[in-house]
């Protein structure tokens, strides 16, 4: 029963400002805006600047989620829209067009989605609100565009199978030796030594970087579903 439960958006809200302390945000928000006036002198449209504000934007609206119940009408919301157009703005000046777009315009579908029903299926949802399938099409020709100019097919298979392999329920809280004993983390396990593998045999940033990125989802996943000694008792005092 526990594990069907629906996570509510206000939960979601409350479990992301608690991952991003007021702190973390504070030290992004500076370094970017720091960046931003530094880089002035280039120009006002230098990548600098650009991704400068990116910075400092997503640093101010870190650990808020984006929705369209009211996002826009908060000053974060202005903020996060004004990041997206900075780091588009700095893709497409960087070269990288198709990531810069397809990112953006996921990121700013996103705002204008509207929320699943309790219980309604993913066909029937996407298509009375066909903004997230756009959302997740765009993100998956990012995917596709990675690959197809690195030729890293197989380390960019292993990090979306990871993200696919998470748990999806963020009430659900089990005990260490329980998460480490899952079968899904065997499987991220034997992700990474796949991606481990492919990078000792074509060494390249991106390929390096992968296998590290899938242990820091992975311990992600472990840390956040972990019960702590209080929730454990809370939990199993109904059963006792």
């Amino acid at each position: 029963m526990g594990e069907k439960e629906q996570t509510s958006p206000e939960e979601i809200r409350t479990l992301m400002r608690d991952i991003v302390p007021l702190w973390m945000r504070i030290v992004f928000g500076f370094v970017g805006c720091l960046m931003a006036v530094t880089s002035l002198r280039h120009g006002l449209w230098n990548s600098g600047v650009l991704l400068g504000i990116f910075i400092a934007g997503s640093g101010f609206a870190m650990g808020e989620l984006p929705d369209s119940a009211g996002y826009l009408k908060r000053p974060q919301g202005i903020i996060y829209i004004l990041a997206i157009l900075s780091f588009t703005a700095w893709s497409i000046r960087e070269g990288y067009r198709v990531p810069g777009i397809c990112i953006g315009g996921a990121n700013l579908l996103a705002l204008f989605s509207r929320p699943k029903h309790e219980g309604e299926s993913s066909a029937h949802y996407y298509l009375r609100n066909p903004l997230p399938l756009i959302s997740t099409a765009l993100f998956l020709t990012v995917l596709v565009w990675f690959a197809w100019t690195t030729g890293g097919w197989v380390p960019i298979s292993c990090v979306v199978a990871t993200f696919c392999l998470a748990e999806r329920n963020l009430k659900l809280r089990r005990s260490f030796k329980e998460n480490l004993t899952r079968p899904t983390v065997a499987v991220r396990v034997a992700l990474a030594a796949i991606a481990g593998v492919w990078a000792s045999m074509h060494p390249a940033y991106w390929n390096v970087v992968t296998p590290i990125i899938i242990v820091v989802l992975m311990s992600a996943d472990i840390y956040l579903h972990t019960a702590s000694r209080e929730e454990r008792l809370a939990l199993s005092h109904p059963q006792s």
